[in-house]
């Protein structure tokens, strides 16, 4: 590892320090458990076979969010009888960030030749413009399979698109747009995580804004 300082702190010599210290106490952190898992299957073939016996069928959810040490754990558990089903799609990837591998997804027919890929395309929640905006945005990624996304809802008029200069502007914009709503109605708003609520939160609240999360 080459010597990372931040603030004063080598990483490496960190990292290095807590990882002899788990050997010596003969603990593991989290991650450890997927390192120490594979490794077991791999040195103990009895062990991997009772699995293989144990589970005959394997099925993954949200396989878009697993990570490429979890791919090699499953691909061990599949080898003999190769019964795996993964459910994921790679366009909602969001958390390569965190380990997650999509281009599993990708490899899959490659890596289980014969296996079968089975598109669910129809969107049962938005209306067309939604929809068509966003296959023409996620149509821009490279690393996907080509999808033909529709939905027979009602349309309810075009997607309208607004730049907002920064962040801070944007608690402010969204309470303009949505003081306006007629009474009655009410209106959503998407956001990434929980921090990002804060400021909307605030205003809401100290302008009388009703609303709930």
């Amino acid at each position: 590892l080459e010597t990372v300082e931040v603030e004063g702190v080598d990483f490496p010599a960190l990292f290095q320090a807590y990882d002899q210290t788990l050997r010596q106490r003969q603990q593991m952190d989290y991650d450890d458990q997927m390192v120490y898992a594979r490794q077991i299957l791999l040195r103990y073939p009895e062990v991997l076979a009772r699995f293989q016996d144990k589970y005959r069928y394997l099925s993954v959810d949200e396989a878009q969010d697993t990570s490429k040490i979890q791919h090699a754990i499953l691909d061990l558990l599949a080898g003999k009888e190769k019964n795996i089903f993964l459910v994921g799609d790679e366009d909602q990837s969001i958390y390569s960030f965190r380990g997650a591998y999509p281009q599993a997804l990708l490899e899959f027919p490659k890596v289980y030749p014969g296996a079968k890929l089975l598109k669910m395309e129809q969107n049962f929640r938005c209306p067309p413009s939604v929809v068509e905006a966003a296959n023409c945005l996620i149509g821009h990624n490279r690393l996907r399979y080509d999808k033909g996304m529709f939905t027979r809802r009602p349309d309810t008029g075009p997607v309208k698109i607004t730049q907002i200069p920064s962040s801070e502007e944007l608690p402010r914009h969204l309470y303009g747009a949505l003081s306006q709503l007629p009474a009655g109605k009410t209106a959503a708003v998407l956001y990434r995580n929980n921090p990002s609520a804060v400021g909307l939160i605030d205003l809401f609240d100290r302008k009388g804004l009703p609303f709930y999360i």
